[in-house]
């Protein structure tokens, strides 16, 4: 199943020369803050896609500040998007140790967790976030991929329907809600079938005789699972 949620293209930055040396020199001559004035930078390179200049920046923030849980989260979530699962699970981890209160650090480790192929360890992660923010719209988007990969598809659909009640102006994913909620259907209502059954009745002849006179007669029959669970 193609996973929900953002994801920022993937594009090499070469900034230029001197630009890079210059911010990281401005920065370290403020005093108040240093480290998050990197992570914000840092942050803003990753959306952009620009995941070198964004990993550089947020080694600049950490050297400041090594308990920066910003930068240990986007440093975790440059590695998802250039495949290094376990990397990225240890660098979320480390921005959770420094603050357990975030639910964006569980909904992106759990996203880690759920590309490497661990389900449940991305659903544990999930529930902890939706504990912290019962809105957290991505969290139950990636809910919805937990239980469509289980098999829970009524569970799935209703994850994803929240989802699209939260961000009512996402387009596509409301477009792909739609499009699961119509193959779910489809697979729970009960389908149709005829067969053909043949039986033998005794006539009387007018010469007195009997005969067996064979008719037949069809039959139709509904079959197909039991629909047991609420229409989303």
């Amino acid at each position: 199943m193609q996973q929900w949620g953002r994801k920022p293209e993937k594009q090499e930055y070469n900034a230029p020369n001197g630009v890079a040396a210059s911010f990281r020199k401005d920065c370290l001559t403020d005093k108040p803050a240093q480290d998050e004035i990197f992570a914000f930078s840092g942050v803003h390179a990753f959306r952009a896609g620009r995941f070198r200049e964004a990993m550089a920046i947020f080694a600049d923030a950490i050297e400041l500040n090594p308990k920066n849980a910003t930068a240990w989260l986007y440093v975790g979530m440059v590695h998802r998007e250039i495949g290094s699962y376990d990397k990225s699970i240890s660098c979320i981890s480390e921005s959770i140790t420094f603050d357990s209160g975030n639910p964006m650090a569980y909904v992106e480790r759990a996203d880690s967790y759920y590309r490497k192929g661990d389900v449940a360890s991305a659903k544990n992660d999930v529930v902890k976030a939706l504990g912290l923010d019962p809105n957290y719209s991505d969290a139950y988007a990636l809910l919805g991929n937990c239980r469509h990969d289980e098999g829970r598809h009524a569970e799935a659909l209703l994850a994803f329907a929240k989802y699209c009640e939260l961000t009512p102006d996402d387009v596509e994913g409301n477009r792909r809600y739609h499009e699961y909620r119509r193959h779910y259907l489809e697979s729970i209502r009960p389908k149709k079938a005829a067969f053909t059954i043949q039986i033998f009745t005794p006539m009387q002849l007018p010469n007195g005789n009997w005969m067996i006179h064979p008719a037949q007669i069809v039959v139709g029959l509904t079959y197909g699972p039991r629909k047991d669970t609420n229409e989303v």
